[in-house]
């Protein structure tokens, strides 16, 4: 558990005009929240939350997050089959990777071996969002 009282404020990463890199900046204007603007090649301070890329953030914080986009507590509204795998599916399913956050863009494959990716895989049935 982190005790979140060791932390003094935020770092941002320099150029991250995210929506939620803009949120922090206003939520420590308005709260007087310490807050510190960090260059790319820079590591964020120890005593500071970083916000930037996956990358920035997982470097500045000593480790790697292994995605966990389908969490267990919320199986009841996944509306979808979601399994996860190391091995290329060939039939027309929504894959992302499971080991690494962006390591590539989620996408449906089309049944074959065309656009393949090795590594731990998350798969999900397709679906059919009316809205999101």
């Amino acid at each position: 558990m982190i005790d979140l009282k060791q932390f003094k404020g935020f770092a941002v990463q320099q150029n991250d005009s995210s929506r939620e890199a803009l949120k922090l900046y206003e939520l420590c204007i308005r709260n007087n929240i310490e807050h510190k603007v960090i260059k790319n090649k820079e590591m964020c301070p120890v005593d500071c939350v970083p916000c930037g890329s996956v990358e920035w953030c997982e470097q500045s914080l000593g480790c790697t997050i292994k995605p966990n986009y389908y969490p267990e507590w919320t199986k009841d509204i996944w509306h979808r089959n979601i399994w996860y795998s190391n091995k290329w599916e060939l039939r027309r399913v929504f894959v992302k990777p499971a080991d690494r956050h962006k390591r590539f863009t989620g996408f449906i494959t089309t049944g074959t071996y065309k656009g393949k990716k090795r590594g731990d895989l998350v798969y999900s049935d397709t679906v059919q969002f009316v809205d999101e």
